[in-house]
């Protein structure tokens, strides 16, 4: 199996377009952009939880990368 190793712009990739990911779901679910319907705001709601899931597996690999097998380049 290939090593992989996450490098501080990696890092800094995935966080910044996850945050754009996070923030325009939450200005659709809030109507920013027009009305929203209660189905179009449950799937909204959908995506945020599951953003912040991903948020929550993703950040052990950034604090922590020797207990995982991507590791890390400084």
């Amino acid at each position: 199996m290939k090593s992989r190793t996450i490098t501080k712009d990696s890092e800094a990739k995935i966080a910044d377009r996850l945050t754009v990911l996070l923030g325009l779901a939450g200005l659709l679910k809030d109507g920013a952009f027009g009305a929203v319907t209660e189905r179009q705001g449950q799937a909204l709601q959908e995506m945020l939880q599951t953003s912040e899931e991903l948020r929550g597996l993703l950040l052990p690999l950034f604090t922590n990368p020797e207990s995982t097998p991507l590791g890390r380049n400084p």
